[in-house]
């Protein structure tokens, strides 16, 4: 499905810059209203990312490794998570703890993108 192989794409650039934006904004120890924007539009990616990966697995598809059934969840979990963590925290920590779970998107996001057979 072209669907989930350009999802993968919009999502792994979207961590990269998520992740530059959270090292930025730690540096200058500023909150930033809009990289939680872009962090609930990654959520909403990432959800469509699952769904057509649930349609694609239930029409018989299958990824090039099943590892893929691994790092596809995983990746979804990463950025939710770190957004409940970040959430009431001094600007400088709740950026660090956003740019972690960036990194880990952004890492997974890759990985999955391997596993599912877009290399």
């Amino acid at each position: 499905m072209p669907v989930h192989r350009e999802l993968t794409v919009v999502i792994v650039l979207l961590a990269l810059g998520g992740t530059v934006w959270s090292g930025y904004v730690a540096y200058r120890r500023h909150a930033s209203r809009r990289l939680t924007q872009l962090g609930v539009v990654t959520v909403v990616a990432l959800a469509l990312q699952a769904l057509t990966g649930i349609v694609l697995a239930a029409g018989g598809g299958r990824p090039q490794d099943p590892l893929h059934f691994l790092y596809g969840p995983a990746t979804i979990v990463a950025l939710p998570a770190a957004m409940a963590a970040a959430r009431g925290r001094e600007a400088r920590a709740a950026a660090v703890i956003l740019g972690a779970g960036w990194l880990v998107t952004l890492a997974l996001g890759l990985r999955a993108a391997g596993s599912g057979g877009l290399t």
